[in-house]
């Protein structure tokens, strides 16, 4: 089982939900615990770019509350943090768990 699918099956979403207090990891709020938005988006050309299991990847996902703290977090305008997140992720480091 891939990192993508334990997130997707809630061990590792459980995990983190507990850790972060099931809030809002932008803004605080209390959250629905199936809320979470992508860091580097999953727009076609990030998929084409570093691939589905990056852009999946739960050091990619981010709990949040709503619309406003999802669009808050995308990181695609940045494509040197895109980059730096998508090779740590690639390399196996876990630093934003």
């Amino acid at each position: 089982m891939t990192e993508r699918d334990k997130f997707r099956t809630g061990e590792l979403k459980q995990e983190r939900l507990e850790r972060v207090g099931y809030k809002c990891e932008v803004c605080g709020e209390p959250i629905n615990p199936g809320d979470f938005a992508h860091k580097v988006p999953q727009a076609k050309w990030a998929l084409k770019k570093y691939g589905a299991d990056c852009i999946h990847h739960p050091n990619n996902l981010v709990l949040v509350c709503g619309s406003r703290c999802n669009h808050s977090l995308n990181i695609s305008g940045y494509p040197v943090e895109c980059d730096r997140l998508m090779a740590e992720i690639k390399g196996g480091n876990e630093l934003f768990r």
